[in-house]
């Protein structure tokens, strides 16, 4: 600032006293990244065979939708209760990604399958427990709050 904002005198060569900060905090925009895995195809000269390189793992289909956007509609649809449709609706307004309903549920089906395991193991650790705690809502008994 060059002057006063009251008399119009210059500022010019006034030490600066102080700072007021403001912050503005943002989410970046939603980039979709794209990554192309390639297989060498080789044909063997001895015997005429077709080898193909296998893909990793994770990579099951010709076109597919990563970890972590599968992982953010398995979390609208089973923590904040979003149908579907809706899911889908977000992914294409806000990221542009289309993603139908039937590919959010077949992850969510392996997703749950993935954790049968792990679910099996807790059940386990809960039926030997001398305590467990399922719930903090509180109750009324004969009017009073438990």
């Amino acid at each position: 600032m060059s002057c006063c904002k009251e008399c119009g005198h210059t500022l010019e060569n006034v030490e600066v006293e102080a700072y007021e900060k403001r912050q503005v905090f943002d989410i970046p925009p939603v980039n979709l990244i794209v990554t192309e895995h390639k297989s060498q195809i080789k044909t063997c000269p001895h015997c005429g065979r077709i080898n193909k390189a296998v893909f990793p793992e994770s990579v099951k289909y010709p076109v597919q939708y990563g970890p972590n956007i599968l992982a953010s509609a398995i979390y609208c649809k089973n923590h904040h209760f979003i149908p579907y449709e809706r899911i889908s609706e977000f992914f294409e307004d806000i990221m542009g990604i289309k993603i139908c309903p039937a590919t959010i549920i077949r992850a969510e089906k392996e997703c749950f399958q993935n954790l049968e395991y792990f679910e099996s193991i807790i059940r386990e650790k809960l039926m030997i427990s001398h305590v467990v705690h399922f719930d903090e809502t509180g109750m009324k008994i004969e009017g009073k709050r438990h």
